[in-house]
């Protein structure tokens, strides 16, 4: 696992500050994406596997036990996953939600259930907090790097 400055595209309505963002990765690259929030008694997990496979699933089990344990020394006591879907059809499909209930299992997740959501967007725009030239910095990494 490695630390990101900022969040990645596919998380980037998460806010900063109250997510840490992640690059889940071996040797022949990236395999997933995740936000995290740690809340008072649980730690909030958004998951973007970007290159699926065997090789990918071992190294997420592995990641995933690392970051239980973390979690379980910090006094949290349960990580809840969240799946995103964006395409309605996708989320009435019948074998879409059955791959998340396998995929979710295969990690020891129980007490499955699904959950929808739909966004409203403001006109507001994002708030930058920058304080320090160490702060200017991380936001110009942001910008510039790519995957």
């Amino acid at each position: 696992m490695q630390g990101l400055l900022c969040a990645p595209p596919c998380h980037a309505h998460f806010p900063a500050g109250e997510y840490a963002f992640l690059r889940l990765f071996d040797a022949h690259g990236t395999y997933a994406l995740a936000a995290v929030a740690e809340r008072t008694v649980c730690a909030e997990l958004h998951l973007e596997v970007v290159r699926p496979g065997p090789r990918a699933m071992r190294g997420m089990v592995a990641d995933l036990e690392l970051f239980r344990q973390r979690m379980a020394k910090k006094g949290i006591m349960r990580i809840v996953g969240l799946r995103q879907i964006s395409d309605l059809n996708a989320a009435s499909d019948a074998q879409a939600q059955d791959r998340w209930f396998r995929f979710t299992r295969a990690f020891g997740f129980t007490e499955q259930s699904l959950v929808q959501t739909a966004f409203l967007d403001t006109d507001a725009r994002p708030k930058r907090h920058i304080s320090g030239p160490e702060n200017r910095d991380q936001v110009s990494q942001c910008r510039h790097t790519r995957e």
